[in-house]
């Protein structure tokens, strides 16, 4: 864990529970995440609550990879708001392949990838929404993961 500091942070996702009330975390992509480089991007978990905060809690990296815009889907039936999968599109410089990412909320482990069938530019934005978010057109409210549940 490191301090956050003199930081630049893009792209913020909450737990859908906080959005509109205070809250005490969140995740976002960062520049300038190792060195004085702009390139150098990462997904980040910032706490912002308590003794040393606000602080960089958890961190993905990957030397040459271009992280999107993360979305945070919760674990269903947990009070813990770190508890869910975070999925962001990643476009790597050394290889020029795009992958869909899939990380444990709380610690950014990777869980999965997929490569994804074209180059995808690395300033995408991406919604998480509950299927039937789209069979109704009706996008607001909660998103909590349900069944049948799809990423768009």
């Amino acid at each position: 864990a490191s301090q956050s500091g003199e930081c630049e942070f893009n792209f913020y996702a909450l737990h859908p529970d906080d959005y509109g009330r205070p809250y005490c975390g969140l995740w976002a992509q960062q520049s300038f995440f190792n060195s004085s480089s702009f390139g150098s991007w990462a997904i980040v978990r910032i706490d912002l609550c308590g003794a040393d905060r606000p602080m960089v809690s958890a961190s993905w990296y990957q030397r040459n990879a271009y992280p999107g815009e993360p979305q945070f889907v919760p674990k269903p039936d947990t009070v813990d708001k770190t508890e869910g999968v975070l999925i962001f599109k990643t476009y790597e410089g050394d290889t020029g392949l795009s992958k869909l990412v899939v990380a444990d909320a709380k610690t950014l482990r990777t869980l999965t990838t997929a490569e994804l069938p074209v180059r995808v530019p690395f300033t995408v934005h991406g919604k998480y929404y509950p299927r039937e978010a789209l069979a109704t057109g009706k996008c607001v409210g909660s998103t909590r993961l349900k069944k049948n549940s799809v990423f768009v």
